[in-house]
């Protein structure tokens, strides 16, 4: 099926791939934890400079895309 991570991210269901450590997050539980703790600290960052009406436009729009046939 090819049902991967980045292939999910480029048909725009996810912002953003959070690797894991080599060897799977379940082997270094703290590495992951903190690359979970960076990634969402910055993407929260980013949403808290916009306007919440703005933010949410864009998931409403992102929303509505998905299902969408283009050709």
């Amino acid at each position: 099926m090819g049902i991967t991570s980045d292939r999910i991210r480029e048909q725009g269901f996810l912002d953003e791939v959070v690797r894991e450590p080599l060897g799977g997050g379940h082997r270094d539980f703290k590495s992951i934890a903190a690359n979970l703790k960076e990634t969402l600290i910055r993407h929260l960052e980013e949403l808290k400079r916009q306007p919440i009406e703005d933010v949410l436009e864009s998931r409403y729009q992102r929303i509505m895309d998905f299902g969408v046939f283009t050709e």
